[in-house]
Order: C-alpha cells, then sequence, then structure tokens
C-alpha cells in the first residue's frame, strides 16, 4: 500500500462505516413499512421466507458494520504508531489533529493559535516526515 493510500485509510473507513449505517438503517426502516400485509390468515410461506430474508440482510450489513469498525480501529492504531515514530511534537500534534481526530485545517489554526499558513506549512513538512519512516519500515519489511 501507498502511503498516500495509507494515511487517508481512517477517512475511508469512516466514509465506508457511514454509508453502511445508513444502509442499516435504510434496511431497519424498510422493514417497518414494506412487509407483506397480514390479513389475519396465517402467516404464509411466502410472508416467512420474505422475513426471513430480511433478517438475513440486516444481520449480513450489521456484520459488515461490524468488521468496518474492527478495520478503521486498525487502521488508526497503525497510523498512530507512525506518528508515535516521529521527533517534532509539532508535526505529530498537526497529524493527529488532522488524521485521527479529522479536524480541518481552520479548526486546528484556531485550536492552536497559529495562522492557517503554518499549519498548512506543518502539514506538509510532517507529512514528509511520516512518509520517510513509513517508506524506512516499508523497505525493511519487504527485505524479511
Amino acid at each position: 500500500m501507498t502511503f498516500e493510500e495509507f494515511i487517508i485509510r481512517p477517512k475511508n473507513l469512516a466514509d465506508a462505516i457511514e454509508t453502511a449505517e445508513a444502509q442499516l438503517l435504510a434496511l431497519k426502516e424498510g422493514s417497518k413499512c414494506s412487509s407483506p400485509k397480514n390479513d389475519g390468515m396465517p402467516e404464509s410461506q411466502s410472508h416467512r421466507s420474505w422475513t426471513e430474508d430480511y433478517t438475513i440482510r440486516i444481520e449480513e450489513k450489521k456484520q459488515q458494520v461490524a468488521e468496518l469498525k474492527e478495520r478503521q480501529e486498525r487502521a488508526y492504531a497503525e497510523l498512530g504508531l507512525l506518528f508515535s515514530q516521529m521527533t517534532d511534537k509539532r508535526y505529530i500534534k498537526i497529524l493527529v489533529m488532522h488524521y485521527l481526530e479529522r479536524m480541518t485545517f481552520d479548526g486546528i489554526a484556531l485550536k492552536l493559535k497559529y495562522s492557517i499558513q503554518h499549519v498548512f506549512r506543518l502539514h506538509s513538512e510532517g507529512l514528509k516526515a511520516a512518509k520517510t519512516i513509513y517508506q524506512e519500515q516499508e523497505t525493511l519489511m519487504r527485505g524479511r
């Protein structure tokens, strides 16, 4: 995986979780209003199979959300580990706030009382430092 893919992975997983959770909610909402009508007659085989199918689809979507959340936790941990190997605490702070806490650059500038240009500069320098560490680790891993 490239450094660019590695660093954006937690955000991509967060977006995938949001989508999957919305799909799950839509499935649950759909099960409340679009089930075949029960007209007082004994439950038919087709209604049971529709209900079972719906239950299975909901459980599969729940499982997908859980798996995505596990992957996101690992991605956050791996990114945090990479950042912890950096020596400049300013870079670490900016990168953690942006990539782990998902703050905007404007929000970071306000919180740290830095100019936006200074935040951009530290972010750029921090990414270069993080990429160097990442690439060194990748080279070591390939050499094993």
